[in-house]
């Protein structure tokens, strides 16, 4: 019984963080995407590749677009 309970008390907690996660997706790519110009030397084309890349950071389309945008 105590486990059950202890399963619903950490399900309503992930519950309450996701819903509640206060991050700027876009800062956030923005950031990443100044670090790949500035020490990798990546093209526009090639930074907006790995921000939205499975394999790299997995941002959306549009938050890499911004971040591409405001270099």
């Amino acid at each position: 019984m105590l486990r059950w309970r202890f399963a619903w008390q950490v399900q309503d907690a992930c519950g309450y963080a996701v819903d509640n996660v206060k991050a700027d997706w876009n800062a956030n790519a923005l950031k990443k995407a100044k670090e790949y110009q500035s020490q990798m030397s990546m093209s526009s084309d090639a930074i907006y590749d790995q921000l939205t890349s499975e394999y790299g950071e997995k941002f959306t389309a549009d938050e890499a677009q911004y971040a591409v945008d405001n270099l």
